[in-house]
């Protein structure tokens, strides 16, 4: 979920960009439980990539993914993306 404050364009780049920032930072080619324990960081990473690579107007956002035992929630508040 994406809520651009000030128009939808921090909105749209961050739906169009976030997924792929947050899988780049996981390596190709590592087991599911590798994955899953890489998927934290890579969480943390992609909001920082998403956050530098485009930083004009501030939004929310709330993110959530799901596999067969876990449930990843993260969310900002009025960050810059």
């Amino acid at each position: 979920l994406f809520d651009g404050h000030n128009g939808s364009a921090a909105a749209t780049y961050s739906k169009e960009n976030l997924l792929n920032n947050v899988l780049s930072a996981i390596p190709s080619h590592i087991s599911r439980d590798e994955w899953l324990a890489a998927l934290p960081r890579a969480l943390v990473a992609g909001f920082i990539k998403t956050d530098k690579d485009f930083q004009e107007k501030g939004m929310t956002v709330a993110l959530m993914l799901t596999d067969s035992f876990f449930v990843y929630l993260s969310f900002i508040q009025y960050s810059l993306v």
